[in-house]
């Protein structure tokens, strides 16, 4: 089996300084870009179980929470926060619900426990993602858990996607 050794010397080390992009680096990174955007890596990884789903067709999401709103394709509205148990819906609670439990990631297992033990302040920020071309839109229930974005985006009440530390991890 042949093994690869990674380049040294003064060109290679850089020494912690990032290099100049080369203009080959540059058109490769502008076509990974483009191929990401025009949706065809989503639909390629899609087939091996590594992102996408038949309901993102209409709308493509982008990695991560800053590419979202950076798109010029999708827009990010805000349509509603909620503080504590009492002013949210019952259908925004159940969705809080289910997605923790889905995550994994907190202990939490009612509304109020999620409020209140893990969701800072108890906060819920209410956001629409639409496509502007085809008006696809989905719900991203976004909120803050320390200093990490953390949420779900659903669209109706299918949970789509995971967002964690601003990246978006798409369910299947």
């Amino acid at each position: 089996m042949k093994t690869h050794r990674a380049p040294t010397g003064p060109r290679f080390s850089g020494g912690g300084r990032r290099r100049k992009t080369s203009e080959k680096g540059a058109s490769n990174a502008s076509q990974l870009e483009e191929m990401r955007r025009s949706g065809f890596l989503h639909r390629m990884l899609g087939g091996y179980g590594l992102g996408g789903s038949s309901s993102a067709a209409a709308l493509e999401l982008p990695g991560t929470t800053r590419q979202l709103h950076e798109s010029t394709t999708l827009s990010v509205a805000h349509t509603s926060s909620y503080v504590g148990i009492d002013e949210m819906p019952e259908s925004i609670g159940r969705k809080l619900v289910e997605g923790v439990a889905i995550e994994g990631i907190s202990d939490a297992q009612t509304l109020e426990e999620i409020l209140t033990g893990y969701i800072d302040m108890g906060e819920v920020e209410v956001l629409q993602i639409s496509d502007r071309s085809s008006g696809a839109s989905r719900e991203w229930l976004r909120f803050y858990c320390g200093d990490t974005e953390v949420g779900f985006i659903y669209n109706g009440t299918t949970l789509e996607a995971i967002v964690g530390d601003g990246d978006i991890n798409l369910q299947q």
